[in-house]
C-alpha cells in the first residue's frame, strides 16, 4: 500500500471520540471535506483498528477518553508506525503541552468549526513522516 503524500486530497482518518454528538458532528464535517472516517470511541478500540492492519493517514484524538488519554493513545499507536495526529480538546492549555510532548502536529479546541478542521487536516497532511 502506498504511503500518503503531503498532497493527499482525501486522507483516511481515524477519529477517536467518545461523545456521540461530537463524534457525529466531526464525522459530518470530515465527510463534507471528503475524508473517509473510521470512528473509535475508546483508546482500546482505536488500538484494535490500527492492529487489524487498517491504514490511516491521520488520527484525530480527543484528549479525554474513557480508558485513557489521547496522549497515551498516540504514544501506543506510534509503536506500530509513524502517524500524523491532531489533538482535539476542550481542556486547558496544559493539555496542549502534554500533546507537544507526544508529537501531535495540530491542535483543535472544541467545539470545532469546519473551516478550522479543514485547515488543520491540510496542515497535518503536509507534515512529512
Amino acid at each position: 500500500m502506498n504511503q500518503p503524500t503531503a498532497n493527499s486530497v482525501h486522507p483516511r482518518v481515524l477519529l477517536v471520540e467518545d461523545h456521540p454528538e461530537v463524534a457525529r458532528a466531526t464525522i459530518e464535517m470530515l465527510d463534507i471535506i471528503g475524508c473517509p472516517v473510521t470512528l473509535a470511541g475508546t483508546r482500546h478500540s482505536a488500538e484494535a483498528a490500527v492492529e487489524t492492519g487498517e491504514r490511516f493517514d491521520l488520527v484525530l484524538i480527543d484528549y479525554s477518553l474513557p480508558d485513557g488519554t489521547g496522549v497515551d493513545l498516540l504514544k501506543r499507536l506510534r509503536k506500530h508506525r509513524p502517524i500524523r495526529a491532531i489533538l482535539i480538546t476542550a481542556h486547558t492549555k496544559n493539555m496542549i503541552l502534554h500533546g507537544d510532548e507526544a508529537g501531535f502536529v495540530q491542535y483543535l479546541a472544541k467545539p470545532v468549526e469546519i473551516d478550522e478542521l479543514r485547515r488543520a487536516v491540510e496542515s497535518a497532511m503536509r507534515v512529512t513522516l
